[in-house]
């Protein structure tokens, strides 16, 4: 190909284009019927939004030229903007082969695989541009938003760390880190960077939005209001605004207000899977378990792996009254994460009122072992090992639900039934008034 187009726009990885068409123009003045005034053209459609133009603009360059990198780069921002995912990661596979697995083209083809839902294999092309470009701002912010996808917020954070220092201004990546710092349970760290992301872009929707969320997260509620507020105003219908409204709301005892909130973030973004989800389970705070269970049939059906979205079934399950449904919702939702000890908890709880002592210690051990710290977990676990008349060790698991939380009126009334159990009447009956009093 004669020269290329030389300072074309780039794709800009995530599916826009960078950079002036001063060279797309001279390509087009130069070569209006070649490889490179057809990139050229391209690119000029793309700025007017013309995509189903561009395409075919793109489709003669490489018809005419297969070996135009330019006319791939343009025919995946194209395909892109059309959602034809698919046939974009076609094609990056094909620009990463003519570049030899450049940078550029591993960046484009790591976000294409983003948006595909592949984190993992994303991130394998994010790390390889880093490692070609050590100095690259946007590989570090690739790897470090696959992460996040990944749920590996402390790896999120140091790459995102990486590129925010690589390029201080861009706020996108002070937003990723924000994400990645909140997911880590950083609430500070992360209301920093979004408050510093405002300030580079204070019309950036999604950084309102984090602020909020931040801002939630650290009890903040008036002010994580006016953050969403903000994010509204800027762009209505932002469907991360209106769920962390729903929220924030709900979070305020304003529940009346939170379900109309989430009521219109799931008219607003019907594919939302999260706006269901929580959606179903204000109404089921609400005692509406039938409409509750609805919505969270709906959050599972758009997102199969919505680990949270299972729970809340088991939970909108359990108190109609179903409980074998509810156990399976429940291990649905610890096989896709099996570090939630909530998800165990509840399986824990539910075998346990339906009787079953000895499957429910199973879970409600696995449940201790995640999440070590919960006093109720404890206390459920003595009562199963009663039932089991293993008192020696109900009472073992209830000084250990009161050592976690001395004001615990379940965890003294355990330790106190299995001392009587164990013959030390005297002992129990004091324990057992320390629980009266405590309850």
């Amino acid at each position: 190909m004669g020269g290329g187009t030389g300072g074309a726009p780039e794709d800009d990885g995530r599916g826009g284009v960078r950079g002036g068409l001063e060279a797309s123009y001279e390509a087009i003045r130069r070569d209006p019927d070649g490889p490179d005034g057809r990139v050229g053209r391209g690119y000029v459609l793309l700025s007017l939004g013309r995509n189903k133009e561009a395409l075919a603009a793109f489709d003669d360059a490489v018809r005419l030229d297969p070996g135009s990198a330019e006319g791939h780069n343009g025919r995946i921002v194209a395909l892109r903007r059309l959602g034809r995912l698919g046939e974009a990661l076609a094609s990056c596979d094909e620009a990463v082969r003519l570049g030899g697995s450049s940078h550029d083209s591993l960046v484009v083809r790591g976000g294409v695989l983003l948006e595909l839902g592949r984190p993992g294999r994303a991130a394998r092309d994010f790390r390889a541009a880093a490692e070609s470009r050590p100095g690259s701002a946007a590989a570090h912010l690739g790897l470090g938003t696959a992460y996040a996808e990944a749920g590996l917020h402390k790896r999120a954070a140091r790459a995102l760390g990486r590129a925010v220092r690589l390029d201080p201004g861009d706020a996108h990546a002070r937003v990723g880190l924000g994400r990645a710092l909140l997911g880590a349970g950083r609430a500070g760290g992360a209301l920093a960077e979004y408050g510093e992301a405002v300030r580079l872009d204070p019309g950036m929707a999604e950084a309102h939005a984090g602020r909020g969320d931040a801002l939630a997260e650290e009890g903040r509620g008036a002010e994580a209001l006016a953050a969403y507020d903000e994010a509204l105003r800027i762009e209505p219908g932002m469907a991360e605004a209106l769920i962390g409204r729903g929220r924030a709301l709900r979070a305020a005892g304003r529940d009346g207000e939170a379900l109309a909130a989430l009521d219109e973030a799931a008219r607003a973004c019907p594919e939302a899977a999260e706006a269901h989800r929580e959606r179903g389970r204000s109404l089921l705070e609400a005692g509406r378990k039938e409409e509750a269970l609805a919505a969270l049939d709906r959050a599972v059906a758009l997102d199969p792996g919505y680990a949270l979205a299972h729970r809340g079934r088991g939970d909108a399950l359990r108190g109609m009254g179903r409980a074998g449904d509810a156990l399976a919702a429940y291990a649905e939702s610890a096989r896709l994460d099996p570090g939630s000890w909530y998800a165990r908890f509840s399986m824990g709880s539910l075998l346990h009122e339906e009787g079953r002592h000895a499957e429910a210690l199973a879970e409600l051990g696995e449940a201790a072992r995640l999440g070590p710290d919960v006093a109720g977990t404890h206390c459920l676990r003595s009562t199963s090992l009663f039932m089991l008349s293993r008192f020696a060790e109900a009472l073992a698991a209830g000084e250990e639900a009161a050592r976690i939380d001395p004001e615990s009126g379940s965890a003294a009334c355990c330790r106190g039934m299995a001392l009587a159990a164990l013959g030390r009447a005297r002992e129990g009956i004091a324990v057992l008034d320390e629980a009266a009093r405590l309850r």
